[in-house]
C-alpha cells in the first residue's frame, strides 16, 4: 500500500505528464534542480547562516547553470530592512545563470523581544502562533500580528530577480501553493528544501511528496531536548517546541555548542599582527594587548559616549600605563544588559577600586578597537568575557576551550525567559572543558547589584605556562575549515549521513510531532487565545468561530455557557482536541487558570482584559517555545 507521500508523488507525476501531453509544460529536465530556502526572521543569525549554505552550493557547483532558487523570505522582522546579503546572493546566483525569485513567506516562526528587558516575549510569540489560523479574518486584534496582503496564486507570475526588485516589498505566497506548483513544474525528485526554523515550508514539502533526503532543517534549538530521558520531550509544555523543530522526516543539521569552528575570519588579525605558531602565548597576548590599549579612551571620553547611549570602546584601569601593567582583559557583549555593566565598571574605575585598577575592559561594538573586530581580538587574547547566552558566542567559548586550550572565564547572562539561552548556560556548566570557567547570577540576584561582575573581575587567570607554551594550538583550531555550513551543505546535496547525535534528535522530533497530546495541546492554545481575544475585545462577540487550521470550518460557540461547558467537561475536551484520554485534559497547560478566568461574568472589562494579559504572561513562562 502506498504511503500518503508516495500517493502525492505519483499524483504530481501524472499531472506533469498530462501537462506535457497538452503542451502546457516543456518536458521535465531531470538534471535541473530547484532549491527553496526559508528561515526565521528573528534576530539575524538564522538569515546569514542559511544564505551561507546557498553560497557554499554555488562554490561547490552543486547549484549550477540552469538550476533555480526560490528565496522564501520571511516578513520583515519588527519593521527592520531586509539584509543586503539577499541582494548580493541573488546577484551572484544570477551571474551563474541560476534563476532566482524572492517570495515572502506567509507563516514564519516569528520571535518578539521585550523592549524593556531585551528578554524573549514568549507571550506574544505564543499568541501569534495561536491566532495564525485566523490571520486572514477582519478582526482588530489580529492587526498587530498579521499584515493584510494578497497571496499570489502562482510563482510563475513572479518576476525573476533583477536590479529593479525592491527586497522590502515582495509578493507573498503560501508554502503549500508554492511547493505544489514547483513539484508539478520540476518533478518531485528535483525539488530541494533548505530551512532554518521554517516548519510551514517543511510541512508543505512533506505534504507534497518531497522526500526527506531532499529536505534539511538547520537548527540549534535541539539543545532543549533530552536524549537520555525521551519521556521529558513529550510533556505538554513542549507542544510549541515540537512544531518549531520539525519532525516531518527532513534531515537535520544540528549546531551543537562548540562542535565546529566559526572563527576562521579571526586568522586575518593574526596575520596582520604578525603572530606565528612558534610565538609563546605570552608574546601573542602582548601584541594583541597593545592593539587593545592603543584604542583605550580616557574615562571622561568613555563616559561621554556612554551618556549618548553608545556602549562601545575600551576603558582601562587607573594603573594600566602599558601592556606590562595588564592583569587581564575582559570583553563585554551583552546587548541590553551592556549599559548596566558599563555603568558599574565606570563607577568602579572612577572610585579607584583596587580590583579594577589593572584590568582592561573591551565593550564590543563598531570601531571599539579601530578596524579590528573587538570580540575577535578579545578571543585571540584569551580574555575573560561577559555575554548574553547566545548560541554563537557561547559556542565559540566552548570551541576555544575544547580545541584551542583557552583558559578564560565567562559570566553567562541568559536573557530572561529565553528557553534556549537558559539551556545553553546550563550546558556550559556541564561541559568538561568549560565548567570550571563559568559564572552566572544566582537565583534572584540582579545584575545591577554588581556582585557577579565583581566576582569575574577578581577571578584569577591561569598564566603560569604562557611563557613556555606556544600559540600553535590556538592557530590550528582557528584554521580548522570544517564548518556548520559545510555540514549542512553536504547532508543536503551530497547525502552525507547524520551523526549519532543528529540521528537521535531527528527521531525524537518525529516522535514529538506525531504525539497526539502535543498536537492536542497546540490546538488547546489556539482555542484559548482565540476565544479570549474575541471575548476581551467585544461586549457581545457571539457567535464566534475558532480554528485549528485556516482551511477548517472551525468550532462554533453561541454563548459563554457553551465555552464553559467545553472547558469543564473532560470528555468533551478530549474529543475536541483528539487527546489520548480524559486524564490528559487535566495536564493541559494552565487549564485551571483558564477555567477561573472564564468564570467572569464580563471578560470585556478591565478585570477581564488584565486577567488575560496576566494569563498570557503566565503561558509565556510556562511553555517552552525555543526562543
Amino acid at each position: 500500500m502506498l504511503s500518503q507521500a508516495e500517493k502525492v508523488k505519483e499524483s504530481h507525476h501524472v499531472q506533469a505528464c498530462e501537462k506535457v501531453n497538452h503542451g502546457e509544460l516543456a518536458e521535465i529536465d531531470s538534471s535541473k534542480k530547484v532549491l527553496i530556502v526559508g528561515y526565521s526572521p528573528t534576530g539575524g543569525g538564522h538569515t546569514a547562516r542559511t544564505l551561507n549554505i546557498v553560497q557554499k552550493a554555488i562554490s561547490q557547483n552543486t547549484l549550477k547553470e540552469g538550476d533555480s532558487v526560490i528565496l522564501y523570505v520571511p516578513p520583515r522582522w519588527e519593521g527592520n530592512q531586509r539584509p543586503e546579503q539577499l541582494i548580493k546572493l541573488s546577484e551572484e546566483l544570477t551571474k551563474k545563470s541560476i534563476s532566482v525569485k524572492l517570495v515572502e513567506s506567509e507563516k514564519p516562526v516569528y520571535g518578539y523581544l521585550d523592549k524593556a528587558t531585551g528578554g524573549s516575549d514568549d507571550a506574544r510569540i505564543l499568541e501569534r502562533i495561536a491566532l495564525s489560523p485566523l490571520r486572514n479574518e477582519k478582526m482588530d486584534f489580529l492587526k498587530q500580528y498579521f499584515e493584510e496582503k494578497l497571496l499570489q496564486p502562482s510563482v510563475s507570475d513572479i518576476t525573476d530577480y533583477n536590479s529593479e526588485i525592491k527586497i522590502n516589498e515582495l509578493p507573498r505566497m503560501s508554502a503549500n501553493t508554492l511547493i505544489d506548483e514547483l513539484v508539478g513544474n520540476y518533478g518531485v525528485e528535483n525539488v530541494y528544501v533548505l530551512s532554518d526554523m521554517d516548519p510551514a515550508l517543511q510541512k508543505a514539502a512533506n505534504n507534497n511528496g518531497v522526500i526527506g533526503t531532499h529536505r534539511l532543517d538547520q537548527q540549534n534549538h535541539a539543545i532543549l531536548l533530552d536524549i537520555n530521558a525521551p519521556h521529558l520531550n513529550i510533556e505538554m509544555r513542549k507542544a510549541v517546541l515540537a512544531k518549531v523543530l520539525g519532525g516531518r522526516g527532513e534531515q537535520i543539521s544540528h549546531i551543537s555548542l562548540g562542535g565546529k569552528n566559526t572563527l576562521n575570519t579571526a586568522v586575518k588579525i593574526l596575520d596582520e599582527l604578525g603572530i606565528k605558531e612558534e610565538d609563546t602565548i605570552h608574546e601573542a597576548k602582548n601584541k594583541i594587548h597593545q592593539v587593545i590599549i592603543d584604542s583605550a579612551l580616557d574615562v571622561k571620553d568613555i563616559e561621554a559616549k556612554f551618556d549618548k547611549g553608545i556602549y562601545s570602546g575600551v576603558i582601562k584601569g587607573n594603573e594600566v600605563k602599558n601592556i606590562d601593567d595588564i592583569d587581564k582583559v575582559i570583553y563585554i557583549y551583552a546587548h541590553m544588559k551592556t549599559p548596566i555593566i558599563a555603568r558599574h565598571v565606570l563607577n568602579k574605575i572612577k572610585n579607584n577600586d583596587s580590583d579594577y585598577n589593572k584590568k582592561v575592559f573591551v565593550f564590543c561594538g563598531a570601531k571599539a578597537t579601530g578596524d579590528h573586530n573587538a570580540m575577535h581580538l578579545a578571543y585571540l587574547a584569551d580574555a575573560d568575557g561577559i555575554t548574553t547566552s547566545g548560541a554563537g558566542t557561547s559556542g565559540e567559548f566552548v570551541y576555544l576551550h575544547k580545541c584551542a586550550g583557552a583558559k578564560s572565564n565567562l559570566l553567562s547572562l541568559p536573557i530572561e525567559g529565553h528557553n534556549e539561552q537558559e539551556a545553553i548556560t546550563d550546558a556550559l556548566f556541564q561541559h568538561l572543558s568549560t565548567r570550571e570557567h563559568i559564572l552566572r547570577p544566582d537565583s534572584g540576584e540582579r545584575l545591577e547589584q554588581g556582585a557577579k561582575i565583581d566576582e569575574l573581575v577578581r577571578k584569577k587567570v591561569r598564566t603560569e605556562t604562557d611563557h613556555v607554551v606556544t600559540y600553535k594550538r590556538f592557530i590550528t583550531a582557528l584554521k580548522n575549515n570544517v564548518t556548520y555550513v559545510d555540514q549542512a551543505h553536504d547532508i543536503l546535496f551530497r547525502h552525507e549521513q547524520l551523526d549519532r547525535e543528529a540521528f537521535d534528535y531527528q527521531n525524537i522530533q518525529q516522535d514529538m510531532y506525531k504525539n497526539s497530546n502535543l498536537k492536542g495541546a497546540r490546538h488547546y492554545l489556539k482555542l484559548v487565545f482565540q476565544l479570549l481575544n474575541y471575548l476581551t475585545s467585544q461586549s457581545d462577540p457571539f457567535p464566534v468561530t475558532t480554528k485549528f487550521k485556516e482551511s477548517s470550518q472551525g468550532e462554533k460557540f453561541s454563548s459563554m455557557e457553551e465555552i464553559r461547558n467545553l472547558f469543564n467537561n473532560p470528555k468533551l475536551m478530549e474529543e475536541t482536541l483528539h487527546l489520548t484520554d480524559e486524564k490528559s485534559v487535566e495536564s493541559l497547560p494552565l487549564i485551571n487558570d483558564v477555567r477561573r478566568l472564564i468564570k467572569l461574568d464580563n471578560l470585556n472589562s478591565e478585570e477581564g482584559r488584565q486577567g488575560f494579559i496576566k494569563l498570557k504572561d503566565k503561558f509565556g513562562h510556562y511553555m517552552t517555545t525555543g526562543f
